[in-house]
């Protein structure tokens, strides 16, 4: 399967995007635990959701391929949060599945700014896709 990449600007730095896969669109976000990003969480599942959806992930900023800030703190929610706002505005309209490996991901799509595309979504949700990906909770097609 082949993804496309491209970098686009968060607040003064930019986040890592990929996507790639025909159908309804599915947001894959990692947490922040160290050295995580999409790839080291999500890369065994991606090629399979692709073949039937539409994936999209991202770099959060500060980890993988993503950019880092220049001033503390490094670390920062709302840069986060600003970043999953980005990423779902390059995300064609409508509702978007989303697949999250962490606490901190599923924070970021409960927050008021983000709430609007994400409250049209479905769940699904992944166990460990490092070890043995498989998904612990499905709620049907769309």
């Amino acid at each position: 399967m082949n993804f496309e990449t491209n970098d686009i600007p968060v607040g003064g730095t930019t986040a890592h995007l990929w996507h790639g896969g025909d159908g309804y669109p599915v947001l894959m976000m990692h947490g922040a635990g160290p050295g995580t990003s999409a790839m080291a969480n999500f890369g065994k599942v991606r090629d399979p959701l692709a073949e039937r959806y539409h994936v999209y992930a991202t770099d959060m900023i500060g980890f993988g391929l993503s950019g880092r800030k220049e001033s503390a703190p490094y670390f920062d929610y709302q840069l986060w949060l600003d970043q999953m706002q980005t990423v779902l505005d390059e995300i064609p309209a409508g509702a978007v599945r989303r697949l999250h490996r962490a606490v901190y991901a599923g924070i970021y799509l409960s927050h008021h700014r983000v709430q609007r595309r994400a409250s049209q979504a479905d769940g699904v949700d992944v166990s460990n896709p490092r070890r043995s990906p498989r998904i612990v909770e499905y709620r049907g097609d769309p």
